[in-house]
């Protein structure tokens, strides 16, 4: 008798067994489509890859890109392009563990001080302030953000504010800014940069966000000037790089896109927050090219290393509450 109920028992644990993975398979299949006309729904997914996600019984596995995970629920594009959801309770730990450190989106803060008092003129051309608030807020922190969501690292803004310089030292520092150019090997004197931040010191700085002061022009072909230990970017928003300053500074564009013809304000932005995250500018003729850091055919790419690098920086450094 004790055999027979056991072999009863048995065949109902298997009918459990097979009812609850129809269960988990129709939370897969099932589930209904966030694009209600079937069609994919929203951006690209910041990861962009396709990987094996399994439910947590272990019997039903999906290849699905990463969305997002928000609310209890992990966003997931199958292939064909149809996107859905699932809790992130019912995924196995390993993809419970994935979503938690390598999905989740990290976010770090910036603070913009745009410096309206450094009248500069070169090339007969009177150089001010011109970017605003909203040109900020509107135009380029999208782009930083479109730039950057290869990483899962989202740039939230806490604020624009007017910067200032001290008057004393504020006439040789803006000589000298007009003064420099590149040397033989591309670098710019250093000098600059500390003469910048001696006048720019008294202005307050966003102690839970990296501060980028924003000055009219910052030298000969010079876009940006990070300073990670302080976590300090210093901008110019006129440029004569892209003529290699043969003709007098203009005025950077806000943003490009792709393909990379000869970078944007937003760019620069991406690249100089990016040294405070921890990257650096690559070998000049190494592979891979295209990089939003810099080398041979600089463009937008970042490396998986680098992804890692600025994500683990920012986990450690920068990361708000989510």
């Amino acid at each position: 008798m004790t055999t027979r109920r056991t072999i009863r028992w048995g065949a109902a644990a298997v009918r459990v067994a097979t009812i609850l993975t129809g269960v988990m398979a129709s939370l897969w299949v099932g589930m209904p489509l966030l694009a209600q006309d079937g069609a994919p729904k929203g951006p690209a997914a910041a990861a962009g890859e396709m990987r094996t996600w399994t439910d947590i019984t272990g019997k039903v596995s999906r290849e699905a890109e990463f969305l997002k995970a928000e609310d209890g629920q992990v966003h997931l594009r199958l292939k064909g392009g149809k996107e859905t959801k699932i809790p992130l309770k019912n995924l196995s730990k390993k993809d419970r563990d994935w979503v938690r450190n390598e999905g989740a989106v990290e976010r770090v803060a910036v603070h913009f001080h745009l410096v309206a008092d450094m009248e500069m003129a070169k090339g007969g051309v009177a150089m001010t302030n011109w970017l605003t608030p909203e040109m900020i807020k509107k135009t380029v922190m999208p782009e930083v953000n479109r730039i950057w969501s290869p990483a899962k690292i989202e740039w939230t803004l806490s604020g624009v504010t007017p910067g200032k310089t001290r008057s004393e030292g504020r006439a040789a520092t803006i000589a000298t800014l007009l003064a420099t150019t590149r040397d033989s090997e591309g670098k710019s004197d250093p000098e600059r940069i500390r003469k910048l931040e001696a006048i720019l010191h008294e202005n307050r700085n966003d102690p839970r966000a990296i501060n980028i002061y924003v000055i009219p022009y910052l030298g000969g072909t010079s876009q940006g000037n990070a300073q990670p230990g302080r976590r300090w970017v210093c901008l110019g928003q006129w440029t004569d790089k892209p003529s290699r300053e043969e003709r007098p500074p203009e005025k950077c564009l806000l943003v490009e896109g792709e393909p990379f013809q000869q970078g944007s304000f937003a760019r620069t932005v991406a690249h100089e927050v990016g040294h405070i995250l921890g990257l650096n500018h690559p070998e000049k003729n190494v592979p891979p090219f295209q990089r939003l850091m810099g080398g041979k055919n600089p463009a937008y790419d970042l490396t998986a290393e680098e992804k890692a690098t600025a994500r683990k920086t920012a986990q450690t450094l920068f990361s708000t509450p989510r």
